[in-house]
């Protein structure tokens, strides 16, 4: 059986040989859960235009897999409809993307997604009436919405349910 690969998120496939890929361009992926895997968390567009080298350290995959699996109710409500559109984010990456300084997605703790067909107010109220795993926040920010299971210090899941607009949060009323 192939090991699957992806591209490297060192040097993002540059002809230029990085110490992560050894100028193979690739490196394994790694299988996170059943339907989830690194590359789905590390992929950036914005990293691979700027060259801001995003692979996660060991104790952020971990907290990576902790994230995929509380995905996996959502991947199976809604199948490859769910697209994770920002998973980890090094901080030079949050930084260029304008990112909160106290992200959770720097500590492998957050994702934002969309799911073709559903808007994020619908997300969130499929949330809440049918998501029971332990979580931090869900957010409907204006195109996606977001999910994090814990705090950025890696202790709290407050149960947070929140709307993003024009810069300001309020409570998700749903």
């Amino acid at each position: 059986m192939t090991t699957p690969t992806m591209t490297c998120p060192t040097c993002w496939g540059a002809a230029k040989p990085c110490s992560a890929c050894k100028g193979a361009r690739t490196v394994p992926d790694v299988q996170l859960s059943p339907s989830f895997m690194l590359s789905h968390f590390v992929k950036s567009n914005t990293a691979k235009s700027k060259g801001i080298p995003n692979a996660p350290p060991a104790q952020v995959v971990a907290r990576l897999r902790e994230l995929a699996a509380a995905l996996e109710p959502l991947r199976a409500a809604f199948g490859d409809r769910l697209s994770i559109t920002s998973g980890y984010r090094c901080p030079a990456l949050n930084t260029a993307i304008g990112g909160n300084d106290a992200s959770a997605h720097c500590q492998g703790f957050a994702a934002d997604m969309v799911i073709a067909g559903l808007d994020a107010t619908g997300v969130m109220r499929w949330l809440k009436s049918n998501y029971r795993l332990p979580w931090d926040q869900a957010i409907d920010e204006p195109g996606w919405f977001h999910l994090g299971v814990r705090s950025p210090d890696g202790k709290r899941q407050r149960k947070q349910m929140l709307v993003m607009r024009g810069g300001k949060y309020s409570v998700f009323a749903g």
